[in-house]
């Protein structure tokens, strides 16, 4: 028989068995939360408790009035000290309607600071502490007699503390603890609880600055955004874009569940609260509000829902209890993340993985293999024939501006796009999107730069940087997802995942899957899940594909594609193992090819037309040939004296490149010519007096 722990929370009472789960095997601590319920003048300060085995409707009935709200509307941004006993929380000093209903959140000025004690009966009277916004708990607010209170003061740009004793009598007087730079500032500080630095709004970013500690004196971006949060041990902010970012600004977590705004993390930094429906528009409104589970380290920031806490919530924060059932639920939850990040995922929800029945292959504009799209590299075979055999279109990418065709056929993004506006294409994958309700992406890629930003695009479908169907991108060294669903918003960016590490010159092979509620992906055989997207693809467009760029410029990408493949299915995670083991003879392909490094004289050009000339021959493009004598080598098989030919691009896009003068010297780095085969289909001038010399290619654009 399982023991039964009894638990009294005054004046409710419950009952749960040591091992009792919920949500995905997630097994819930003991603890509460507290929140604002209900919309702009009306929000009031609320309690519920949380117990393992308890349910959403279990929760909500323990939901208990902390406070009568103040005279002048709601009571927000609550938050409730490391010991649990008190909530400190902002109350409004006048009615105002500006922005999105009563009370305006962003009217940073208007706002007193409050405290009021929770762990004994409700509803209580609160205390005013002093003028101020967006308070926090210091660390020694753990169960010590006396507790430090941070706050903003908008006015002066600075943040404050104060010292209370546990009777919340004022023991300190106010202090400064550092004022923010005014350059830039747009409010929104919220102070650590080690109090070394506050995060607050910069020019439309969130920033860290530090008054103390290793950083001292400076500000650290964090990413474009608003509304921050510092977690309970002041390691990451986390904040309304979605993203969690190491306060030094040295790793970024994915949001996974986290909502776009209203969120808290527990004192034993195991528990991640937020709202996880709405934006600004609604941001004085209570919505629907989940307690997560939390996995945090030095470099990552997982969250994933439990069980949700209420409909009518916002600025809601959690406490959990130091005691065994909450330790338990630690020990269980994060031994099960990290299971699930060794081993896989293996226990998807039934019907996930669907496939494509009998019926749908006769219906469905795809081939036998179920593809939609199908681009292996420009010499292959890519026409989709269906499961009768019939053709139905063959599935092109035309390269546009300096983008050209790489070694072996493969896409070779170095200032340009392959594009593709092929309408039956277009429409195949918006059918199949929508008939199926999933689909999987695959490519393999090599990344040249890690110096880009947008972020940078790999593959698109899209139809200019604010709509998109799906994007693979890449910031800095970070692979990133955008995925369009209703839920998920037009642009992908509710919700942006960050599927992995991306470094230099490094070969990847990467698989995404989605069905609602269930995004799964593969990079460099290892697989990932997210849950936090959800939504159908009833919104999909029919939008072109571009690789390496987006339609309006601006979001370049710098380096190879191939193997490029949209099927009209999910994959299962076996799936994409095997798919993966399958395609790393072809992956090994991408790995940058040894050039040699030399000081070239130029004896002899080919004569080059002109741009215009080129394009009235129907060409974009165009090679030429060059005699040149080696000056300088490294490479004992290229000498210096030793003479050769050279060929290079000299128009790209209709823009003219690489130009080079006789009897000038150049430092190239060099190719064996006869391992591109894809040159010899390309136009290209040969009018060189010598012609039995050893030919070389410069892949480089200058």
């Amino acid at each position: 028989m399982k023991r039964l722990i009894a638990i009294l929370f005054s004046p409710f009472f419950f009952i749960w068995g040591c091992v009792a789960q919920t949500i995905e095997d997630i097994t819930l601590p003991h603890g509460f939360v507290t929140y604002s319920r209900g919309e702009n003048y009306n929000r009031e300060l609320c309690r519920a408790e949380i117990a393992p085995g308890m349910t959403f409707d279990e929760i909500h009935a323990t939901e208990r009035l902390i406070t009568k709200k103040g005279p002048y509307g709601g009571d927000i941004t609550s938050q409730i000290s490391f010991d649990g006993k008190w909530v400190a929380f902002a109350r409004s000093l006048s009615g105002k309607d500006a922005g999105s209903g009563g009370n305006n959140y962003a009217d940073f000025g208007n706002w007193d600071i409050y405290i009021a004690r929770v762990d004994g009966d409700l509803p209580v009277e609160p205390i005013r502490i002093a003028h101020g916004y967006f308070p926090s708990w210091g660390e020694d607010s753990t169960d010590k007699k006396e507790k430090t209170l941070y706050f903003s003061v908008h006015e002066k740009t600075c943040v404050c503390k104060i010292k209370i004793n546990d009777k919340g009598e004022i023991t300190e007087p106010q202090q400064i603890v550092g004022n923010i730079p005014e350059e830039g500032y747009e409010g929104f500080i919220f102070t650590a609880p080690n109090g070394q630095f506050a995060a607050y709004r910069k020019s439309g970013a969130v920033y860290t600055y530090w008054f103390e500690g290793p950083n001292k004196g400076k500000s650290i971006l964090m990413t474009a955004g608003c509304h921050p949060h510092v977690s309970a041990d002041s390691k990451w902010v986390y904040h309304a874009n979605r993203h969690a970012v190491r306060s030094d600004g040295s790793a970024r977590g994915e949001a996974g569940a986290g909502g776009l705004y209203h969120y808290g993390s527990s004192n034993d930094m195991n528990w991640f609260v937020t709202r996880t429906e709405g934006d600004n528009t609604i941001i004085n409104k209570g919505r629907e509000s989940w307690l997560c589970t939390l996995y945090a380290t030095d470099f990552r920031f997982d969250t994933e829902k439990a069980v949700k806490i209420s409909d009518m919530a916002g600025f809601i924060d959690i406490h959990v209890y130091d005691d065994r059932a909450s330790h338990k639920a630690a020990k269980l939850n994060r031994k099960r993340h990290e299971k699930l990040m060794t081993q896989g995922f293996t226990s998807a929800p039934a019907n996930t993985y669907k496939g494509i029945s009998k019926e749908m292959f006769d219906k469905l504009p795809i081939n036998k293999k179920g593809e939609i799209f199908t681009w292996i590299n420009d010499a292959a075979d890519s026409r989709i024939i269906n499961s009768k055999g019939e053709f139905l279109r063959s599935c092109r990418l035309v390269p546009y501006g300096l983008a050209h065709l790489g070694k072996n056929g493969r896409m070779r993004l170095a200032g340009g796009s392959f594009q593709t506006n092929d309408q039956e294409t277009l429409d195949a994958m918006t059918v199949s999107a929508k008939k199926q309700n999933q689909i999987t992406l695959e490519l393999q890629f090599v990344s040249f730069s890690n110096k880009v930003s947008g972020p940078a695009r790999i593959a698109s479908s899209s139809k200019d940087w604010s709509s998109r169907n799906w994007t693979i991108g890449q910031e800095g060294d970070k692979l990133i997802l955008r995925f369009r669903t209703p839920q998920n918003g037009i642009n992908g960016t509710n919700n942006e995942i960050e599927l992995g590490k991306v470094e230099e010159n490094m070969p990847y092979h990467l698989i995404i899957s989605y069905t609602p509620g269930m995004l799964l992906w593969c990079l460099n055989g290892e697989i990932m899940q997210s849950t936090s997207l959800t939504g159908n693809l009833n919104n999909w467009e029919n939008l072109p594909f571009i690789f390496g760029d987006e339609w309006s410029g601006e979001r370049r990408w710098y380096g190879e594609i191939q193997e490029v493949h949209i099927y009209a299915y999910a994959f299962s995670p076996k799936q994409m193992k095997d798919r993966y083991k399958s395609s790393k003879k072809t992956l090994s392909t991408l790995l940058p090819e040894k050039s040699t490094r030399l000081k070239v004289l130029i004896l002899e050009n080919s004569a080059e037309p002109s741009v215009e000339q080129i394009k009235e021959q129907g060409y974009s493009r165009c090679l030429t040939t060059r005699h040149i004598r080696i000056i300088e080598s490294e490479n004992p098989q290229l000498p210096a004296g030793k003479e050769l030919i050279l060929k290079e691009w000299i128009v790209l896009g209709l823009q003219k490149i690489n130009n080079r003068k006789k009897g000038e010297t150049y430092t190239l780095q060099l190719v064996d010519a006869n391992e591109h085969r894809e040159l010899q289909n390309e136009f290209t001038v040969e009018g060189l007096s010598v012609f039995d010399l050893p030919v070389y290619y410069n892949q480089s654009i200058q």
